[in-house]
């Protein structure tokens, strides 16, 4: 009995270490080629089957609307345009489907923060809706997207 508290003792021992160890460090070059230098609002990340990190956010510096961006290994860069949504965009999420599809849901301002959903089409280089915008009856808050593993359809609950 004391052999197997003994061995548990060192295991937590050893991975407390290994964790302390560990160094946190930024995705860029430098603090100002990071994903973004102004303030955001809203933040969300996802990691496509890739190992590809994508984030979405309320941009303050193109008026609060939706920004998202790719880590390509070396710089961020846009995925579509930079601040594509109509208005400002609230609650903010991101997901992304087994085929690598991304999905940003969000609390539309110009339709009385109501849910809209947007997927990017690779090939247009454009955000586009998913069903109606603001498709809520009413405001959106404590929003969040997944992408069912089975049917491949975005699930958001707000």
């Amino acid at each position: 009995m004391n052999t197997k508290k003994s061995f548990l003792v060192w295991l937590i021992i050893l991975f407390a270490v290994n964790l302390q160890s560990q160094q946190w460090e930024p995705l860029g070059p430098d603090e100002f080629a990071q994903a973004s230098v102004q303030e955001v609002d809203y933040l969300s990340h996802a990691i496509n089957s890739e190992g590809v990190p994508f984030i979405a956010y309320s941009d303050r510096s193109v008026n609060s609307k939706i920004t998202v961006k790719q880590w390509t290994g070396t710089e961020w860069v846009f995925v579509g345009s930079q601040g594509f949504s109509v208005d400002i965009a609230r609650q903010v999420k991101l997901a992304i489907d087994k085929d690598n599809n991304l999905y940003v849901a969000y609390g539309d301002y110009s339709l009385s923060d109501k849910l809209t959903v947007q997927k990017f089409d690779a090939i247009t280089n454009e955000w586009m809706n998913v069903g109606e915008p603001g498709f809520s009856s009413g405001r959106v808050s404590s929003l969040n997207i997944v992408v069912d593993p089975v049917s491949n359809y975005p699930c958001v609950a707000y």
